[in-house]
């Protein structure tokens, strides 16, 4: 039997790796978080800018903390496109109006804040390595985050959002009728 070149084998030994592991946990492994937003609101264009985020996670050991680092970002990112951002457009038929990317707005390197990550890494008892979720606590909480700093930037108007993405248009319509009522 040939060997990879150079090495030789010993006897029945192919070239090559593999292993195959299987695990059951007892329980489920949660991650857990908090998160904050400072934002703006200009009360001319409904424009909002997120002034400062601040995210806490406990994901358990983390093996890689770099990628921990990049879910975090990419995944609070993509809700801060969620909250504000992102939505696919229909005429009354139903035909789509958001055919491109010049229509479907994301976020942008300057709409998105220098985003602070703190980690609290409790170990989890559930698996050996001691891991929990990381990528859904990024992304899950931040239009929640987002839509109740606006909320509260808003706050001398009462306002009270109810659907995101919080679309500068809506904004102004919302303002202009909290200013009608007081």
């Amino acid at each position: 039997m040939a060997g990879t070149p150079g090495y030789a084998l010993p006897g029945g030994i192919e070239p090559g790796m593999e292993s195959t592991q299987n695990f059951m946990p007892d329980g489920l492994a949660y991650c857990s978080g908090a998160q904050a937003a400072e934002v703006a609101v200009d009360l001319e264009t409904g424009e909002v800018s997120i002034l400062r985020y601040i995210a806490v996670q406990d994901s358990g050991t983390r093996i890689n903390p770099m990628i921990v680092d990049g879910q975090m970002q990419g995944g609070i990112v993509h809700g801060m496109g969620n909250a504000l951002f992102e939505r696919v457009h229909h005429d009354a038929t139903g035909q789509p109006l958001t055919i491109s990317l010049d229509q479907y707005l994301l976020p942008t390197a300057s709409s998105v804040p220098s985003i602070d990550l703190h980690y609290d890494d409790t170990a989890c008892t559930k698996n050996p390595l001691g891991i929990k979720g990381v990528g859904e606590g990024g992304t899950v909480p931040v239009p929640a985050v987002i839509i109740s700093a606006v909320e509260n930037a808003l706050g001398p108007f009462g306002i009270t959002i109810d659907c995101c993405p919080i679309e500068p248009m809506r904004l102004v319509a919302l303002i202009q009728a909290a200013r009608r009522i007081s």
